[in-house]
């Protein structure tokens, strides 16, 4: 994959194995870096998304 691809909300759910639900609820409490298109219309950075769940994932330690 390449690292500055834009994913859609389905495609970033099917690479971590979660819900599109719960990729818009992350997005939506800020736990993950989200880029807006438009006003409905948003995209992530696949390795961007990784190392705020990580940090987060630390942080809860």
């Amino acid at each position: 994959m390449k690292t500055k691809e834009l994913l859609t909300t389905k495609e970033l759910a099917e690479q971590l194995k979660v819900s599109p639900h719960t990729i818009k609820l992350w997005s939506k409490e800020g736990k993950i870096p989200t880029v807006w298109l438009g006003r409905t219309c948003r995209r992530f950075y696949f390795n961007e998304v990784l190392e705020a769940l990580r940090k987060r994932r630390g942080s809860e330690k």
